[in-house]
């Protein structure tokens, strides 16, 4: 959905807003090899942000909403 120019979805019950300042990237170039994703990985293992599919290959960066 999108509201005042964002975009925002619901995944597994949970609200996020997708980091549209971050590029969005394809599953297969960064998951793919099992060498580059645990370096790919790591990026976030300390962030709020996570990664969610949009569908088919596109990935992109999200962080979640607080509904309180």
């Amino acid at each position: 959905m999108k509201c005042a120019g964002r975009h925002y979805l619901v995944h597994e019950g949970r609200l996020y807003r997708i980091a549209d300042e971050r590029p969005r990237f394809s599953f297969a170039e960064k998951l793919g090899d099992p060498r580059r994703r645990g370096e790919f990985l790591r990026l976030f293992r300390d962030s709020s942000e996570e990664l969610i599919t949009l569908g088919g290959d596109v990935m992109a960066v999200a962080v979640p909403i607080d509904p309180h």
